[in-house]
């Protein structure tokens, strides 16, 4: 990330990968393989956050930024297009996300891993 301070009006300026959510620590493809490990593997939060997580001192059991991504999605703010049914579980937005993530995998990579498709899908999304 690298920010830019203008010399006219003092405003900072931050410059972040395309793939990198808005207000988000994480990459796109980063949060839909998370939410894939949870809703299609049934991994827990906790190994969840060993594998995508950078920093490895935690206070608390879980993750806890998994739950937000899972709110986030739910109520729009996160992978608008994939929209669930308002009484739609934690896996069930997540697989959501898993899904239509996949539908955006290039044709190259068919009879790829579905975690690879959801990854290479997520990177293609808008």
């Amino acid at each position: 990330m690298r920010r830019y301070l203008c010399v006219r009006c003092s405003a900072v300026i931050t410059v972040v990968p395309q793939d990198v959510e808005p207000r988000r620590h994480y990459a796109r493809p980063a949060i839909a393989f998370a939410l894939a490990l949870f809703a299609l593997c049934g991994q827990s939060a906790a190994r969840i956050r060993e594998l995508i997580s950078p920093w490895r001192i935690t206070a608390t059991p879980g993750w806890v930024t998994l739950r937000r991504w899972i709110a986030a999605t739910r109520d729009a703010a996160l992978f608008p297009m994939a929209t669930a049914s308002a009484d739609a579980s934690s896996t069930e937005i997540a697989e959501r996300v898993a899904q239509v993530a996949m539908s955006h995998a290039p044709p190259s990579l068919r009879g790829a891993p579905r975690l690879a498709l959801v990854f290479a899908g997520a990177a293609a999304m808008a």
